[in-house]
């Protein structure tokens, strides 16, 4: 048993501390039963810890004092919350006013009393009950490993390995390719389907990356989907749509969008995946969207349903590929290259035992990537992993399916052995749906908002992010989720959960009473107190017995998504520390009125919505630290902005910067704001915020040459004082920000942009000597060689993008030895003509390369794309003005060759730039390039 009750015990004893030091609030009394409360929570906390480091699953007794103390505990620190509010009102107030009480005060300090009372007697009743129940802690233990009571329904496995090197994938995806691109000749050009079926977790999606990577270049048009768990299949439908490259407009209607995608694809070879097929009657919509039109298109599909399979392939070409476990071998090569980097790395002492564990994940991947995961973050002795074989082995005595029990033993595993501060972090992931994307900072910002991060002795706010991020990158490292994107720093900005950790994470969260399942509409609920929900609505009105069902008062984070009819009754919410509403169409202004009665309200986001002003006094939010308003219509924050001291993010589009916004010392990141539309004082008010990490900037026309040259050099002195700016973001409309050609920037400086219509003149002196820049942006008005030679000292720089209309000569060239650690690289110039030099850009992976026929003609096409070692993906927009339609084709003929010569294999796209400067083929993919 390992519960989440232990830190919440731990934090509440924190609280009466912290109460217990302000002694001139307290009568003696209050102060003696504050005390003697903390000592009750203190041993039965120990009591817990006790029964927790034997690993088994409680009994229903044990269960039952597990339950009523997290009710107990979380009953106290709403007491304490609700009279430490009341006893330190915001305001101005002498010392003496202080020390003497008002009336007010002395009835709240009684209620206080009165609640710790009451408390103090249920610690002691729950106390003692418990020791008639269980005299001996060892009786308290029976039973079989905390696991999931059922097995779920299947999203997608998420490759925990390095899509470059695949352990035991090569002969099944060399299989399976033949499979689609064999067979009978004459049947070549039908539509074939391959099925691919297998248990949990055994690598079917991975498998289906891999062969939809090595083949869809050979397609038209291709498309990778995931069958979302909705019975509705219009999603999955429109995600077809998207990734083919056709609108969807806006349509849900199922019948319109199969024949706008059958429309489409009739005169195309296609590939489409469909991953994790659950449901036939989905199945059946998604296969009536794709024609026979004998182009020898192919789709593959997975599923873990034998029978679901076979009615897949009904032609005679189709195929059913059952894909196996690992082998002993692989299993070995999977699990050692994922704890030491490889096999030859494992020390002596742990061969033998590390060859029993892996022979208990059942040759299943995510099971050896799951426990290797735990074992990464566990001492490497002996004894240590001796210890996880038992328990896994315990686990496995009470299999009832063998298919499934070797992933759900690893799962198990390691979400009981994972320190306590990381449970509540791991659980908060319940409250997202299946095959959800997930932010990495919005999820940080909300484990912060929860109190669950702690800025431990260094105490600044400022450390608060980092150390969310410490804790999002452990998760990661020990394989309980899924990174999904690399940012420009190497770091991760998203994740997804795998749809068995994630039945896991729910079944704990609800035993624990930490989440509420989506149970609007049940109506033989009981009323419940819930702490955590999330309700989406994608246009069901299904919300009518929402408040009949559950009890809202001790609520601390609610996130409505969709058409939620539900109205919040924002003054019944005051213990609320986390509010995230998205898509709520029906939500207003006027239901904003009472949010300044949250007083423990710390997150803030309201996106995709109508509201277009925020209430008047929402300064009265002082423990407010996070404010997300984008993809709304507001544009100017009210004037009491700036008493919120402890704002620590303010996410806004194009919004009027409030002239005090230099009162919010605090403020970390800060952005989209329009500075032209802002007062000349709020600019000046930047300076003030030397706390600021990150800042976004919007450059709109509408003011004289004059007050704009204002405003750039009041932004430049701003920024100067930026001590410990990271990330400067300016877009906008067509201007010359050459202001900053003088700017001083903050060592600490890793990203710049500048892009829309706002440009650079040339490359400024000073971005070479940022020893710390790992991503650069910019808009230029012309670029040279030199300008590159410049850029390509930077040792730190992975990512660099560079747009210009003009070129100082008609041959770029990329020397020997420049840019070391770039890694994406695009250049957006239609007239330019780019080579590179042997050992340029050694680790380059990601390429845009602009090709302009005429001048390229004129060096033999010669592109030195072969001197590029790392090469992964290219993309080639090739500008034909000037030169007829042979050279064209020459042109795209000798970079397909270079591409095709290349060791690695580089994927190919390529673009036509047209006189129009639209453009044809494929289309650009931004983020191809990091």
């Amino acid at each position: 048993m390992n519960s989440i009750v232990g830190p919440l015990v731990r934090a509440v004893m924190e609280k009466l501390s912290d109460l217990l030091e302000q002694e001139f609030m307290l009568q003696k009394s209050l102060q003696s039963d504050i005390a003697s409360l903390s000592a009750e929570l203190r041993a039965m906390n120990s009591v817990l810890a006790e029964l927790a480091g034997r690993g088994r699953q409680p009994d229903e007794q044990v269960k039952d004092f597990r339950n009523q103390l997290r009710e107990l505990a979380y009953d106290v620190e709403d007491a304490i919350d609700r009279s430490v509010h009341r006893l330190h009102k915001p305001g101005d107030r002498s010392r003496l006013d202080k020390l003497v009480a008002k009336p007010w005060e002395l009835r709240e300090k009684r209620s206080l009393a009165k609640r710790v009372g009451k408390c103090k007697a249920r610690a002691a009743e729950l106390s003692r009950r418990w020791q008639r129940r269980r005299c001996k802690a060892e009786d308290a233990v029976i039973g079989h490993p905390l696991l999931p009571e059922n097995p779920p329904p299947h999203e997608v496995l998420q490759d925990l390995m390095d899509p470059g090197g695949l352990v035991g994938m090569d002969g099944p995806r060399d299989e399976v390719v033949r499979l689609l691109t064999g067979g009978v000749p004459e049947a070549g050009q039908l539509l074939k389907v391959v099925s691919v079926v297998g248990l949990a977790g055994i690598g079917k999606t991975t498998l289906a990356k891999a062969i939809y990577s090595s083949i869809r270049s050979d397609f038209e048009c291709s498309a990778f989907v995931s069958m979302s768990r909705s019975d509705v299949a219009a999603k999955d439908l429109k995600d077809v749509l998207c990734q083919i490259g056709e609108p969807t407009n806006g349509n849900s209607d199922e019948l319109a969008l199969i024949n706008q995608i059958r429309e489409f694809l009739r005169t195309k070879r296609y590939l489409i995946v469909i991953d994790d097929v659950w449901c036939t009657s989905s199945w059946e919509i998604i296969r009536a969207a794709l024609p026979e039109n004998n182009r020898g298109s192919r789709m593959l599909i997975t599923t873990r349903i034998e029978s679901l399979a076979q009615s897949c392939c009904s032609n005679w070409d189709d195929h059913v590929y059952r894909i196996s476990t690992l082998s002993d071998r692989h299993s070995k090569e999977l699990f050692h290259r994922r704890v030491f980097g490889s096999e030859d790395r494992c020390p002596p002492h742990l061969k033998q035992i590390s060859a029993k564990i892996v022979k208990e994940c059942g040759g299943v991947p995510l099971a050896v990537v799951t426990v290797a995961g735990l074992l990464v973050a566990t001492p490497s002795s002996e004894e240590n992993w001796e210890t996880v074989l038992h328990k896994l082995s315990v686990c496995s005595e009470h299999e009832e399916s063998p298919d499934a029990e070797p992933v759900k033993r690893a799962l198990a595993l390691s979400y009981c052995s994972l320190p306590d501060y990381l449970k509540p972090c791991l659980l908060y992931l319940g409250l997202f749906p299946r095959d959800d994307v997930i932010m990495r900072d919005r999820l940080i910002w909300l484990w912060i908002a929860e109190g669950f991060v702690s800025p431990g002795n260094r105490g600044s706010p400022a450390v608060l992010p980092k150390t969310g991020e410490a804790y999002f990158n452990e998760l990661i490292n020990r394989s309980m989720i899924k990174p999904v994107h690399i940012n420009y720093r190497g770091e991760v900005r998203a994740c997804r959960v795998h749809d068995m950790m994630l039945d896991l994470i729910r079944s704990v969260a609800a035993e624990e009473s930490f989440i509420a399942p989506n149970i609007a509409g049940n109506t033989s609920a009981p009323k419940v107190k819930v702490r955590r929900i999330s309700l989406a609505n994608r246009g069901d009105n299904h919300t009518a017995s929402f408040e009949t069902t559950i009890n809202l008062s001790s609520t601390r984070y609610i996130s409505l998504f969709g058409s939620v009819k539900y109205k919040l009754q924002l003054k019944n919410l005051r213990l609320l520390r986390a509010l995230e509403l998205t898509e709520c169409e029906d939500f207003g202004e006027s239901d904003l009125i009472n949010i300044t009665e949250l007083f423990q309200l710390k997150y803030l986001a309201i996106r995709h919505t109508r509201i277009r002003n925020l209430p008047a006094q929402i300064g009265r939010l002082h423990s407010l630290e996070i404010l997300d308003v984008r993809d709304t219509c507001v544009r100017e924050l009210p004037k009491s902005f700036s008493q919120m001291t402890k704002l620590l993010h303010l996410h806004v589009d194009r919004v009027r910067l409030p002239d005090k916004i230099g009162n919010v010392l605090e403020l970390l990141s800060l952005g989209h704001f329009d500075i032209l539309q802002s007062p000349l004082a709020a600019v000046q008010g930047l300076g003030y915020l030397l706390n600021l990490r990150e800042l976004l900037i919007h450059w709109a026309p509408g003011l004289s040459c004059s007050d704009t040259d204002k405003y750039g050099k009041c932004l430049r002195y701003s920024l100067d004082k930026l001590l410990h700016l990271e990330s400067l973001d300016i877009d906008g409309s067509c201007f010359n920000v050459d202001f900053l050609d003088y700017w001083s920037p903050s060592p600490d400086l890793q990203r710049f942009h500048v892009g829309g219509g706002c440009y650079l003149p040339r490359v400024a002196k000073w971005m070479a000597l940022q020893a710390n820049l790992t991503y650069l942006s910019v808009n230029l008005l012309e670029v040279s060689t030199k300008d590159l030679h410049l850029l390509g000292g930077i040792p730190t720089l992975r990512h660099l993008f560079m747009s210009s209309k003009q070129v100082h000569a008609e041959k770029l060239i990329i020397r020997s030895g420049q840019f070391p650690c770039l890694q994406g690289f695009l250049l957006h110039c239609p007239w330019v003509y780019l080579t590179f030099e042997h050992l340029a850009m050694p680790r380059l992976l990601n390429l845009f390369l602009p090709i302009h026929v005429v001048t390229a003609e004129t060096n033999d096409f010669s592109f030195g794309i072969e001197h590029l070692e790392s090469l992964r993906n290219v993309e080639v927009r090739i500008n034909g003005e000037g030169a007829d339609a042979s050279k064209t084709k020459a042109a795209e003929v000798a970079v397909a060759k270079a591409a095709h010569n290349h060791p690695n294999h580089p994927i190919l796209q390529i673009t036509w730039h047209s006189t129009a400067g639209s453009e044809e083929g494929m289309g650009f993919d931004a983020t191809l390039l990091g």
